[in-house]
C-alpha cells in the first residue's frame, strides 16, 4: 500500500493492479488549520514516503513541544540522507546509536533501513 509512487521492497517502481483513492493530508494542516493538539512524540514508517512526511510538518517539527522523533530510513536513499540532516537542521540531535544500528545493516532484504530516533 502506497500514495503516489508503488514501488516494490527493493525501490523499483511496479504496475498498480489495483489503484484505490485515499484522502491524506499534512501533519501541519491536521494540528495549525484542523486543530489537533501537536503532538510531542512522532513515529513515521510509511515505507518510502518519510521525506514526504517530514516535508509536510515543517511547523509542528519546529514546535517545542515535539521532543522525539523516530523515523524509518533507508540510508541508500538520497532523499531520506537529506531528511536526516533536515530534521538535524530543525533543531533535533539524531541518535547516533540508532543511526549506527542502521548503518551496520548490510545484508538482507532490509539492508540500510531502519529506525533513527531525533530528540530536542
Amino acid at each position: 500500500h502506497q500514495v503516489m509512487n508503488a514501488m516494490t521492497d527493493t525501490i523499483v517502481p511496479h504496475t498498480r493492479q489495483f489503484p484505490q483513492g485515499v484522502v491524506t493530508t499534512t501533519l501541519d494542516q491536521l494540528v495549525f488549520e484542523h486543530g489537533l493538539p501537536c503532538p510531542t512524540c512522532i513515529k513515521v514508517d510509511v515505507d518510502g514516503l518519510e521525506p514526504a512526511i517530514v516535508h509536510g510538518a515543517t511547523r509542528v517539527l519546529a514546535d517545542p513541544r515535539v521532543r522525539s522523533v523516530l523515523i524509518e530510513f533507508n540510508l541508500r536513499d538520497a532523499l531520506h540522507l537529506q531528511t536526516i540532516d533536515r530534521m538535524t537542521s530543525a533543531g533535533f540531535t539524531k541518535d547516533d546509536a540508532t543511526h549506527q544500528k542502521v548503518q551496520q545493516k548490510t545484508t538482507g532484504g532490509n539492508a540500510f533501513i531502519g529506525n533513527i530516533i531525533f530528540n530536542r
